[in-house]
């Protein structure tokens, strides 16, 4: 195949252009903030459940049609200078299960409400910053762990954190 074919095959997606969209979610400091902080962002592997078929001395596996993706994301962002990213996040964990009181928020009250639990959806985009699929929406979204900080005399870098949530459905819309 020459060079040509390739280069007129059109561009390819990069890993360094994507947007990550947080709603304003209970314990918010400043959610824009966060979106535009995300740096690094992983989503699940999409699979489908398999089943065992033995026959005398063989075997192969059948689809079972049992969704077997794990319903976890996890991403890193930077933590901002006066900590509101992350302080934003602990006050959702707070919310949620809080460390002083012990108490647990509900999460799911009466009626449907969900009150910890948000979407989180995942855009694709080209260099000029214009979506190029309708990416990938995560639903019913929790929190699960917020990594701790570490600090260095040594590193100029700045801070990241990851975030670990839980999710109920996907839905690809790539």
């Amino acid at each position: 195949m020459a060079l040509e074919t390739i280069y007129m095959a059109g561009d390819d997606a990069l890993g360094n252009q994507f947007q990550v969209v947080i709603p304003a979610f209970p314990g918010c400091v400043d959610p824009v903030g966060i979106n535009l902080r995300v740096t690094d962002f992983t989503c699940p592997e999409l699979t489908v459940g398999t089943y065992p078929v033995d026959y005398k001395g063989g075997s192969f596996e059948k689809p079972s049609g049992k969704n077997d993706s794990a319903k976890d994301i996890s991403f890193t962002f930077r933590i901002d200078k006066f900590w509101n990213s992350y302080k934003s996040f602990v006050n959702l964990k707070q919310l949620m299960s809080n460390d002083l009181t012990y108490q647990i928020g509900y999460d799911v009250l009466p009626g449907g409400v969900a009150p910890y639990r948000f979407p989180v959806t995942v855009l694709t985009l080209d260099g000029l910053d214009i979506p190029t699929s309708s990416g990938w929406q995560y639903n019913f979204c929790f929190l699960k762990s917020i990594s701790a900080p570490s600090f260095s005399m040594s590193s100029g870098d700045a801070l990241t954190c990851d975030i670990s949530m839980g999710f109920v459905s996907q839905k690809v819309i790539g």
